[in-house]
Order: C-alpha cells, then structure tokens, then sequence
C-alpha cells in the first residue's frame, strides 16, 4: 500500500491527549467520545471509521469496526479495540475503570448528526451529554511547530498553483475549464481531494474557486463575500461555464489540503490592461490585508482588529464596500484541520491571539452586480507580529 504517514511522533498526539484532558477535568466531563474525523485524527493519527473515547483520567481507548489492521498502522495509540455494536462500548469503559453512572459526558455535538448524538445518549442513560465542540476547536486554534510545519508545506504547494495560472489562461476559456487545470495540477504535487469544514452547509472541494467579470458579484448560501453561479441550482455556487474575456477581473481562490492541513489563498488577474479603477479596487484590498497583517498581534483581541480595520476603511471611502458592510461578518478565519476553525476576525469575538495561530486574512471587497476584489494570505502568528506564509506573486497581475 502506498500511503504517506505521518512525520508526526507519537508524543504529540499523547499531548494533545493531555490537553484535551485537562480540559474535560476544568469542565467537569467524565469523558468525551470523538467521531468526526477532523478531531479523531487530530487526536489518534487516523481517519479510519472509529470511536475515539477520551476518559478524564485514564488511557484513551479506540474502537474500530471495519479495517482495524489498518487502524492499528495508523494510530499512534495503544488501546485498540475491535467491536461489533456501539454498545458494546459499554462494557468496555466499565472494566476500565470509567465512571458511568452520574456526571456529565462530551459529544461532537456542533458537527454530530442526531440519531447518532441521541444513540450515544442512549448508551449512557445515566448520565448527561453535552456538546464539546467549541473546547475540541479552542485546543486545536493554536497549532504547534510540527503542524505549522505542515502548514508551511499546504502554502508552497497552493503558490505554486497561484504561479502557475497566468501560463495556462488563455481568452475565451471558461472558468470551469480553468478550475479544473489548477484542481489536476494541486493532485499532481499532493494535495488531497477535498477540504474539510465543519459545517452543515458548505461543502467544499472539487475545482476550486475561478471566476470572471460580474460573476465575481453572485452570491449563494455560503457566508462568503463571492460564491459564483455554479453550473446548477442543485449546487449553486463555483465557477461556471462563463468564457473568460480581456479586460475583465478574475477571482481565482484556492484552498489546499496537504496531510489534513489547509491553507487558503486568493489572487487576482487581468488578461491585458487592467483599467485604472480595477487597478484603485484592489490596491486598497490590498492596503486592507497589510493593514490587518500589523494588527495581529499575540494578545490582541480579534474584535479590537475588526474595529480599527472598518475605522481604517472609513478613511479610505470604503466602508461600506469592505466585505458588502460587515454584512459578511468577518474579516479572516483560522485555518487547520479545517477550512474555518478559531480565531475568527469578526466584531463579537473576544478572542486573544496566541502565538501559533494560524489565520487566512482576506478583507475583499464587494461591488454588487459588478466585482469582487480583494487577496487572501495565511499567516502564523509569532511572537512578534505574523508571518505570512503564502507567498504567490502579488498584487494585481496583468
């Protein structure tokens, strides 16, 4: 089997146990069981089909179904078990040791479907489930140096993706066709086939974001400052089958998953000569994220952020342009293991930044019915300011 594994060892997994352990002992939870695949690999090294249970105060225990040879190459942990029916967790927890009857156990519940949260509910009658997916996302905001690593590694792949995009558009190509050159060319070097986000909406992966002209304005069900038409109103959002012209701006974001970690970059092109309002647009997008890139600073709060960069777009006359308002409540989000995970720059976070936050500034710019314009950057915060680690040719590339 030709698998890359990971470089991670297995004391950074067994931290990670610990914190989240630490974690349940503060919050008074007995234990927590894990499921969705972020948080299980994040915690055991697999993206098998498990059931991860971190007690409070023992050894985590994993249980597998289905390719536990696998699960056993796989995971950094040690207590792997084989089981046949969710309920046989049971018994498993009460020869080790864990406490069943009374208090308080955590779920998924944020991302957790509910026939399989009300099932867990049923296993345990005695005692009360809450939902720790908000504690799950504040361990995993702050990523340590392996991670960052690895990060570093996502953003080199996606620049060289953004690098390659003036050498394969040429007029009258359609978006879609474009996508799907730059989609082939991410496989080519590695990166994986979907990007994942803890939402029940989105749904993100596939070919990328290329767009054109006005489609760069349509909006759809995800809270972003751009979605695009699609190709069909069962899944209207993306690129679509919209020929690129000259002269018009092109939207060209990317996120990029390498070993589960994701970066996120946008850059924007002109076939030809730009005209001198396109080239004004996204000069001060591009003033924005600068702007953004300074304030980040560890122990900085994210609203305080969101609030200095809005007076900022007031004295630059775009205020009301800077993400359609504030109407697209946000201004950079945290990016890991998931497309969107804390921080995330919006007016009622109260969020400290900590070094190794890993972030994706992007403060576009809306003009509706006409464009969208604006870049995005991950950046690492340090401990002196940030980092940027996305590193495409920028700005405006004519």
């Amino acid at each position: 089997m030709i698998l890359e594994h990971d470089f991670f060892p297995k004391k950074e997994f067994l931290n990670r146990i610990e914190n989240h352990q630490k974690e349940l002992v503060e919050s008074k939870i007995d234990f927590s069981i894990i499921q969705y695949k972020s948080d299980l690999y994040y915690y055991s090294g697999t993206g098998q089909s498990c059931i991860l249970v971190i007690p409070a105060e023992s050894e985590p225990l994993l249980f597998g179904r289905r390719d536990v040879n696998r699960i056993e190459q796989e995971t950094a942990l040690d207590n792997i078990f084989t089981i046949k029916n969710t309920r046989e967790i049971f018994s498993r927890l009460q020869d080790w040791g864990v406490r069943l009857k009374g208090g308080k156990f955590g779920l998924e519940g944020d991302i957790l479907p509910a026939d399989m949260y009300h099932k867990a509910e049923k296993i345990f009658p005695e005692k009360q489930a809450i939902s720790i997916g908000p504690l799950l996302r504040k361990i995993r905001s702050v990523k340590s140096e392996k991670e960052i690593a690895v990060l570093k590694k996502s953003a080199s792949i996606l620049d060289e993706i953004h690098n390659l995009f003036p050498s394969i558009i040429i007029e009258g190509m359609t978006e879609i066709e474009a996508s799907s050159i730059l989609n082939t060319e991410m496989r080519i070097r590695g990166a994986q086939p979907t990007v994942r986000s803890r939402d029940f909406y989105t749904e993100t992966g596939g070919i990328g974001l290329v767009l054109s002209g006005t489609n760069t304005a349509i909006s759809s069900y995800t809270l972003t400052a751009t979605a695009g038409p699609g190709i069909h109103q069962s899944n209207p959002s993306g690129p679509s089958l919209k020929k690129i012209k000259r002269g018009e701006i092109i939207f060209v974001d990317f996120s990029l998953a390498y070993k589960g970690y994701i970066t996120d970059e946008t850059r924007c092109h002109v076939l030809g000569q730009a005209s001198d309002e396109i080239k004004d647009r996204y000069q001060k997008s591009w003033e924005f994220e600068k702007f953004l890139s300074i304030k980040m600073k560890k122990g900085k709060k994210v609203n305080e952020i969101y609030h200095e960069t809005y007076y900022f777009a007031e004295e630059l006359g775009v205020k009301n342009e800077l993400m359609l308002g504030g109407q697209i409540p946000f201004l950079g989000h945290g990016v890991g293991l998931e497309l969107s995970e804390p921080p995330i720059i919006t007016r009622k976070s109260d969020y400290i930044l900590k070094e190794g936050n890993v972030i994706a500034l992007e403060p576009k710019l809306v003009y509706p019915k006409e464009m969208v314009i604006g870049s995005e950057n991950t950046y690492v915060i340090s401990k002196n300011g940030t980092v940027q680690i996305t590193n495409a040719f920028q700005p405006l590339l004519e």
